[in-house]
C-alpha cells in the first residue's frame, strides 16, 4: 500500500520541478488592448489627441492590424522612454515586451 502512495507522488513532483510555466504568446485581447487602455488613451484619444495620434480608435484585432504603423510608432516611443510621460503611470517591462512582441509578430 505504501508504494501506491509513493507512485501517486511521482507525477506531482515532476510538475513541481519543471520551473515556471512557459510564457503565453501575447494576444490583442490580453496584451495590447489593456496596454493601450491603461497607458495611452488617457491622452491619445479623440480629435484633439497630441499630434493626431489617436489610440482610442483601436478597439479590435482588425483595427490594430489596420493601424500597424501607428502601433509601431508607439513601440518606438515606449522603447525609447519618450512615452508615457515621466509623470504618468509607467508600464512594467513584461507589459512592454508583450505589447512590443504582439505589434511585431501577432495578428491574432
Amino acid at each position: 500500500m505504501r508504494w501506491l502512495a509513493i507512485l501517486a507522488l511521482i507525477p506531482i513532483s515532476a510538475f513541481a520541478f519543471q520551473g515556471k510555466a512557459p510564457a503565453q504568446k501575447p494576444t490583442f485581447e490580453k496584451s495590447v488592448a489593456p496596454f493601450i487602455k491603461k497607458y495611452c488613451v488617457s491622452c491619445h484619444a479623440g480629435p484633439y489627441a497630441p499630434d493626431g495620434v489617436d489610440y482610442s480608435k483601436i478597439k479590435s484585432v482588425a483595427d490594430a492590424n489596420k493601424e500597424r504603423a501607428l502601433l509601431n510608432k508607439g513601440v518606438k516611443y515606449i522603447n525609447n522612454k519618450k512615452m508615457p510621460p515621466k509623470t504618468a503611470l509607467q508600464p512594467k517591462p513584461a507589459e512592454v515586451k508583450a505589447f512590443s512582441d504582439w505589434v511585431a509578430k501577432g495578428k491574432d
